[in-house]
């Protein structure tokens, strides 16, 4: 999934809409259903307006009432204005809705909605949208390692597994040669709050297990999987049927954003379960081997101190140089002076005579 994901971004790359390019959506309504499909519009339109640049269409599948009471099939016409100037102006919105209704010749058009964005609000939606995203993955991260025990290898590994996620849904949200706008943000953004939830969950039951699981880690984690698995699948079928509906029946203006929910939160659910907990065993193997070999060169250190002194290594924390048997007084008793031991001294005692 990766590598396709990865090649559909390298090969078809991403189409950014009109909030972060900047131009004019004029949406309007016709009174019947239109059977021209949205390539021929698009193609129609750039023959008849040359100057107007990147037409896109998008059409209703179905009549929906409007405000004034009467049934239309909705139609947007996304479009740039000629050269540096992105939004259209009022004249040629209008010259755009009389050329469609005399092209589709479906009864008049009724003008509904005009949206004009122009470059320095799609330079603040990309700087938000950048933001939002970094600031989720630095948050999570961060609560996820001081809600357990401040051990980074947690953080770390829903954030891997995250990352996972938005390489996925971008790339075949490019592949479906839709636009990136701000519903697409606000689903990544969903995504990321679902995925690192149901990882959290996961963990959380790790910690649990690891307190009275005799087992290695490794297996502690196999055994977690197994035991939160079942709530995970029913949780992600539970939220896929709610974006099935909304991306089938929430009209032509949802259907991109329940695409990329409906893409993240599937996503999401895999690297939850098949990513993130393997992940932590390895980053807590890594982690480990690290540990160990400090631990390691510090006896080796400590050791190659005690040769350059001529004593014993002390790994304790108090190096303390004890005499040898030689230079002890020797012991009453008609001992022998090789045989004698080194006694250590009580305090408070007196010394035999």
């Amino acid at each position: 999934m990766l590598a396709v994901s990865l090649g559909g971004l390298l090969v078809k790359g991403l189409k950014f809409g009109l909030d972060f390019t900047g131009g004019t959506i004029v949406e309007v309504g016709a009174p019947q259903k239109v059977s021209a499909t949205t390539g021929e519009l698009a193609a129609w339109l750039d023959q008849r307006f040359p100057d107007i640049q990147d037409v896109q269409i998008q059409m209703g599948q179905t009549l929906e009432v409007a405000p004034d009471g009467r049934s239309y099939q909705k139609i947007l016409v996304r479009a740039k204005g000629p050269g540096d100037r992105v939004e259209l102006q009022p004249e040629e919105c209008t010259a755009l809705t009389q050329a469609l209704q005399e092209h589709l010749n479906v009864g008049e058009l009724v003008p509904l909605s005009i949206t004009s964005i122009g470059p320095t609000v799609t330079g603040e939606l990309k700087r938000g949208a950048i933001l939002a995203l970094v600031v989720a993955l630095v948050l999570q991260l961060l609560y996820i390692t001081l809600r357990f025990g401040n051990q980074m290898r947690y953080g770390v590994a829903a954030d891997l597994a995250l990352v996972h996620d938005v390489i996925i849904m971008t790339g075949l949200y490019a592949l479906a040669g839709l636009q990136i706008d701000s519903p697409w943000v606000a689903a990544l953004l969903t995504v990321a709050g679902y995925s690192v939830m149901d990882s959290v969950v996961i963990f959380d039951r790790i910690r649990e297990q690891i307190k009275s699981h005799k087992g290695t880690f490794a297996q502690v984690v196999n055994e977690s999987l197994n035991q939160t698995m079942t709530r995970s699948i029913n949780t992600t079928l539970t939220t896929v049927v709610v974006c099935v509906a909304l991306y089938f029946f929430g009209g032509v203006t949802l259907k991109s954003f329940a695409f990329a929910l409906l893409v993240g939160i599937m996503a999401g659910a895999y690297s939850s379960i098949f990513l993130a907990g393997p992940l932590l065993v390895e980053i807590d193997g890594w982690a480990r081997r690290r540990d160990a070999t400090r631990a390691q060169e510090r006896r080796a250190a400590a050791e190659e101190r005690a040769r350059e002194r001529g004593t014993s290594p002390n790994t304790g924390q108090d190096e303390q140089e004890y005499p040898t048997p030689g230079e002890l007084p020797e012991a009453s008793g008609g001992a022998s002076t090789g045989a004698s031991r080194a006694r250590r001294r009580v305090k408070g005692t007196r010394r035999r005579a």
